[in-house]
C-alpha cells in the first residue's frame, strides 16, 4: 500500500452525511419537543418521541414529515436497516437520506443508484453537490475511481467539500499535477475546512517524495487536536500520514511505533479499526515483527479495554495465519464471541476462524463459527463472504449441489464476488459430475465476463479432475489437459497441467513418459510459456522422486540423489514428510540400516503432526533392529514404545514387532505379554495368527528348561494349525514348527507327522515352498536318521513331483537313497 492508499478511508464522507441532513426539511412546528432530543445530539431519544408521534392522528402531509425525522434518527443513531424501512414508507422521498443509508450499510450499488438518479433530476443547486458528492463515494467503493473523479469534476459550482475530496481523489489516482493545480483555488470557510485542505496538502507533499516535510506538516495537525477542532477523520489521517512518512524516512519499524503509541493512549478510540489495520499492513511487510503488543492488548485488561482487545485478537490470529501457525491462530480466536458479543470485527473474526477450521478439515465446527458470523454480519458484502466460506465447507465435504446453490445466492448477493462465486458454483458442479450445469457456468461466465481468467481455470480443473477419476478418464483428461496447454501457453498454470500429464503417465506404468513431460516443465528456453511458478517447480521435483522410482530398471542412488536435493531446496515444502519417507525407505532396501533410520527418525521429529509419524517409528525400529552395533535392539524398543503411545492404525503391528525385540533380547517372558495384549484386542485375522505363532515360540524357547511350558506351546502350535481361515502359509509354519518342538522333545514319530501334514497341505494347495521344503527335508533327514530308506524316498519323490525351486534337489536325494541301498521298487 503507497502513501497515498489511506484516502481509501474517505474521510469527508461524515461532514457530506452532516450536510444531507441539513438538506432535509423541517417538519411541523408542533414536534418540536419530539425533534429537539435530535438537534441535541440524542437521537436515540428522539426516535421513541418520533415514534409516539406516529401513533397519535396525524394528517398525511405531517406522517410524511415525521417519518423522514425518524428516518434522519435512526440514521444517526446507527440504525441504517430500520432507516430505510421508514424510506420505503407510502409518500416518503428523501432520496439523500436513502443513499446515506445505503452507504452506511456499504451497499454501493444501490447507494450509487439512489444519487445517480437524484443528481440527473437535479443538476443544479446545493443537493446536485450533495448528490454528486454521494455518487463520487459510491464509484469510489466499487474500485470506479475514475468515473469517481469524472462525477466531481462535471459539477459547474463545487462546494469546498468537494473540491477538497476531488483533491484527495486524485492524489489515490496518482494524478498529483491536478491536485496541486486545485488546491490553491480551495479557500476555507470553516477552521475544519482549512484543516481538511491541510492534510491534503501533506499528504501532496508525501506523494510528491517530501516525506520530512509531510511529517512536519501532519505532526503539526496532530497537535491539540481538541482546541482546533480536528475531526476525527482528520486526527487519524494525520496519523497515519505520520506512519507514512516515518517508514519513509526510517523504515517500517518507526512507522509501527506511532501507531504503537497511539493504540495505547487512546484504546477505545472510534476509528481504532482503521489504525490496527494500517498496523497489521505494516507487520505483514516487516521481516521479523514482533507481535508481544498484540498479545498484550489482547491479553491484558480486556473487560476494561474490549474494543482494543476484540481488534488485536483479530489481527493477533491473523499474523499467526501469514506465518503458518494455524493452531495459535485458532487459539487466539478461542470463544471471540463470548468474549466480544457486540465488537465491529466479530463477524471478520468468525469468519477467520470458520476458514482456519475448514482448512483443519473440521467441518461441524467451522459451520458453527460461520453461522455465528452470518448472525453478526452487517453488510451484503460481509454475507455473501460467509456464504462462500459456508459453501466451501460444504464442497470439502462432498456435498457439491449444496455447495454449487450457496455460491450462486451468494454472488447474486455481492455483484463484487458474482465472477469468483460462479467459478466455484462450476467447479461444484464439475465435481458433482454434472457436465450440463458445469457448461451452463461456463458459459455464463464467458457470456458476462469474456475476457475471466477463470475461464481457464475451469477448463483445467476439468482436466485435473477427469484426471482423478481413474483409468477410465485417461483419454479424455489428456486431451482436456493438452487443450488447455495449447490454447493458453501464456497461462501461469502451464506447468501444473504438465506436471497432471506426467501423474497421469505414472499412473499408467508409464514411468519413461512421465520423466519426458516432466523434463519439458523445467526448461526454461521455450518462449512462448510463462516460466514455471516456484509451486509447480516443487511440484516437478516431488512428481521426478517417483518417477525415478518407478523407472525399469531403477536407479536407487538416483532416487536418493532426487529426495536430499529435494529436501535442501525445500526447506519449508509440506510434501518433506513424504520425501523423507521415501529417502528412507530406499536405504533401506539397499541395506542402509542406518541411513533408514536417521531419515525415519528425522521424519518423526520435524513433523510431529504428520500422518506418516506413526508408520516413520515404526519402519525405524525395523532399520535398527536389522543393525548389528551394541544397543541397537534396545533402541528399537524405544521407538516401537513410541510409535505404540500414537495408538494408530499400526499400533498391533507396533506390538508384534516389540515382542519380536523382546525375543532377541532373551527376555521371553516379556514378549509373552506383549503377545497376549495383542491377543486381547481382538486383532484381525493375520495378527492374531502372527501373535500366537510367535507366543507359541516363546513358550517353546522357555520350555528348554521347563518341560510344561513346552507342552503349551505344542497345544497351541495345535490350536493355530486348525483356525479357520488359516492359510497354507500359516499352517504350514505351525505344523513345521510343531514338527521341530516334538523333535526337541525325542518325539520323532509324532514329528514326522506333523512334517508330512505340511507335505499334504503344500501339494493340495501348492501356493508356497518355504515351509514345504523345509518340513519336506527335515522329515526326509528324520527318516534316514532312523534307517527309514523306503519313507524317505517317498518323502523326496512326494517333494520332486511339485514343480518348484528345490524340485530338482529332492529327486536327486531319492535317486541318491536307491542308489546306495539299492532300493528300486
Amino acid at each position: 500500500m503507497n502513501a497515498d492508499a489511506f484516502l481509501k478511508h474517505r474521510f469527508p464522507v461524515a461532514a457530506f452525511f452532516l450536510a444531507v441532513s441539513a438538506a432535509v426539511a423541517a417538519p411541523d412546528p408542533g414536534l418540536d419537543r419530539a425533534l429537539e432530543p435530535l438537534e441535541s445530539g440524542v437521537p436515540e431519544v428522539a426516535v421513541v418521541k418520533l415514534r409516539e408521534q406516529l401513533n397519535a392522528p396525524l394528517e398525511e402531509g405531517v406522517q410524511v414529515q415525521v417519518r423522514t425525522k425518524l428516518a434522519e434518527a435512526l440514521l444517526a443513531a446507527g440504525r441504517f436497516e430500520e432507516a430505510l424501512k421508514e424510506l420505503k414508507e407510502p409518500g416518503v422521498s428523501a432520496p439523500l437520506l436513502e443513499g446515506r443509508a445505503n452507504a452506511a450499510l456499504k451497499r454501493w450499488e444501490e447507494a450509487l443508484t439512489v444519487y445517480g438518479a437524484f443528481y440527473d433530476a437535479h443538476p443544479q443547486g446545493q443537493d446536485s453537490a450533495l448528490a454528486a458528492l454521494g455518487k463520487a463515494e459510491s464509484l469510489r467503493a466499487l474500485n470506479r475511481l475514475p468515473e469517481a473523479i469524472t462525477a466531481l469534476e462535471s459539477l459547474t459550482h463545487p462546494t469546498e467539500t468537494a473540491s477538497l475530496r476531488l483533491a484527495e481523489l486524485y492524489l489515490e489516482g496518482g494524478e498529483l499535477k491536478k491536485c496541486a493545480a486545485l488546491l490553491p483555488g480551495i479557500r476555507p470557510g470553516t477552521p475544519a475546512a482549512e484543516k481538511w485542505k491541510q492534510y491534503v496538502e501533506a499528504r501532496l507533499l508525501l506523494a510528491e517524495g517530501h516525506p520530512a516535510y509531510a511529517l512536519g506538516r501532519f505532526e503539526s495537525l496532530q497537535r491539540d487536536p481538541a482546541s482546533s477542532g480536528l475531526t476525527m477523520d482528520l486526527i487519524t489521517g494525520a496519523l497515519l500520514g505520520m506512519s507514512d512518512s516515518r517508514a519513509q524516512l526510517s523504515g517500517l519499524a518507526a512507522a509501527d511505533n506511532v501507531l504503537e503509541q497511539f493504540i495505547w493512549r487512546y484504546p477505545e478510540s472510534p476509528r481504532l479499526g482503521e489504525i490496527f489495520a494500517k498496523l497489521d499492513e505494516i507487520y505483514a511487510g516487516e521481516e521479523s515483527a514482533s507481535d508481544s503488543e498484540l498479545q498484550k492488548w489482547a491479553e491484558r485488561e480486556p473487560n476494561l479495554h474490549k474494543q482494543r482487545a476484540g481488534f488485536a485478537a483479530y489481527y493477533l490470529s491473523k499474523a499467526y495465519t501469514r506465518a503458518g501457525k494455524r493452531e495459535r491462530a485458532l487459539r487466539a480466536l478461542e470463544n471471540y464471541g463470548e468474549r466480544f458479543p457486540r465488537h465491529p470485527m466479530l463477524a471478520p473474526a468468525l469468519l477467520m476462524q470458520g476458514r482456519l477450521l475448514t482448512e483443519e478439515k473440521k467441518f461441524r465446527e467451522a459451520q458453527v463459527a460461520l453461522d455465528g458470523a452470518m448472525r453478526a454480519s452487517q453488510t451484503d458484502l460481509e454475507r455473501a463472504e460467509i456464504e462462500m466460506a459456508s459453501a466451501t465447507v460444504s464442497f470439502q465435504e462432498g456435498e457439491f449441489v449444496l455447495a454449487a446453490t450457496v455460491f450462486r445466492a451468494a454472488g447474486e448477493r455481492a455483484p463484487a464476488l458474482w465472477e469468483r462465486a460462479v467459478f466455484n458454483s462450476a467447479l461444484s458442479w464439475l465435481h458433482q459430475g454434472n457436465f450440463s450445469r458445469f457448461l451452463q457456468d461456463y458459459k455464463e461466465l464467458s457470456t458476462r465476463v469474456p475476457d475471466s481468467p477463470y475461464r481457464r481455470e475451469l477448463i483445467l480443473e476439468e482436466g485435473l479432475l477427469q484426471a482423478r477419476q481413474g483409468p477410465a478418464h485417461v483419454a479424455q483428461a489428456e486431451a482436456t489437459l493438452r487443450q488447455f496447454i495449447h490454447d493458453f501457453r501464456d497461462n501461469p498454470r502451464v506447468a501444473e497441467a504438465r506436471i497432471a500429464l506426467a501423474e497421469l503417465r505414472l499412473a499408467g506404468n508409464d514411468a519413461a513418459g512421465a520423466s519426458e513431460v516432466l523434463k519439458v516443465v523445467n526448461e526454461t528456453g521455450s518462449s512462448d510459456e510463462v516460466s514455471p511458478s516456484p509451486q509447480a517447480l516443487q511440484q516437478s521435483a516431488y512428481l521426478a522422486i517417483f518417477v525415478a522410482d518407478a523407472a525399469t530398471p531403477r536407479d536407487d542412488e538416483k532416487v536418493a540423489a532426487l529426495c536430499q536435493a529435494f529436501l535442501e531446496q525445500y526447506p519449508l515444502a509440506a510434501k518433506r514428510p513424504e520425501v523423507r519417507m521415501k529417502l528412507g525407505q530406499v536405504y533401506f532396501r539397499t541395506g542402509d540400516f542406518a541411513g533408514a533410520q536417521t531419515q525415519f527418525e528425522t521424519l518423526a521429529k520435524e513433523n510431529s503432526a504428520s500422518p506418516l509419524v506413526e508408520a516413520a517409528l515404526f519402519l525405524a525400529g525395523q532399520a535398527s533392529m536389522k543393525r548389528m552395533s551394541e544397543g541397537a535392539i534396545d533402541r528399537a524398543i524405544e521407538l516401537f514404545a513410541e510409535a505404540a503411545k500414537m495408538d494408530g492404525p499400526l499400533k498391533l503391528q507396533v506390538r508384534l514387532q516389540q515382542a519380536l525385540a523382546k525375543n532377541r533380547m532373551g527376555k521371553q517372558d516379556e514378549a509373552i505379554l506383549l503377545y497376549d495384549a495383542i491377543l486381547r484386542a481382538d486383532p484381525p485375522a493375520e495378527v492374531r495368527f502372527a501373535a500366537l505363532a510367535g507366543k507359541a515360540e516363546n513358550l517353546a524357547e522357555l520350555g528348554e528348561k521347563d518341560r510344561a511350558l513346552s507342552q503349551q506351546a505344542l497345544e497351541l502350535y495345535t490350536h493355530l494349525a486348525a483356525e479357520p481361515g488359516l492359510g497354507v502359509t500359516w499352517r504350514s509354519q505351525a505344523l513345521y514348527q510343531k514338527g521341530r518342538l516334538l523333535e526337541a522333545l525325542a518325539r520323532p514319530e509324532e514329528a514326522l507327522a506333523a512334517y508330512y501334514d505340511v507335505l499334504e497341505a503344500g501339494l493340495a494347495e501348492p501356493e508356497e515352498y518355504y515351509w514345504f521344503y523345509k518340513a519336506g527335508f527335515d522329515a526326509g533327514r528324520l527318516c534316514e536318521a532312523q534307517g527309514q530308506w523306503k519313507s524317505a524316498i517317498g518323502i523326496y519323490r512326494k517333494m520332486a513331483a511339485l514343480e518348484g525351486p528345490r524340485a530338482e534337489e529332492a529327486a536327486k536325494s531319492a535317486s541318491r537313497l536307491r542308489l546306495e541301498h539299492f532300493i528300486w521298487e
